[in-house]
């Protein structure tokens, strides 16, 4: 998961005042990735393929410059992004087993 200061470099804020609503946004892009694809924070943290980490930190910061900025619109990039972490969540779960 992608910390306060990354989602904040990556906006390109350098003020405080906005922290409480970005770390929010932080949270939700957790939830939301979760529920787009199934993909837990807990396993991205237990994970060791540095892939899909940087995979779901840039669905992250998509995400979260989309809620930030572009509350209104669809942004087809993350969704296949969302595609994309989905498939290789499944096979490396697949590959677990």
């Amino acid at each position: 998961m992608i910390t306060l200061k990354e989602a904040k470099e990556w906006l390109r804020i350098f003020e405080d005042d906005e922290d409480n609503l970005i770390d929010s946004l932080i949270k939700s892009s957790v939830a939301i990735i979760k529920s787009a694809t199934g993909v837990s924070i807990g396993y991205i943290n237990q994970c060791n393929d540095e892939e899909i980490k940087s995979l779901y930190s840039m669905i992250q910061k998509i995400l979260i410059t989309d809620l930030y900025y572009e509350k209104d619109k669809e942004n087809r990039a993350l969704l296949s992004l969302y595609i994309q972490l989905e498939a290789t969540y499944l096979r490396m779960k697949n590959n677990e087993s």
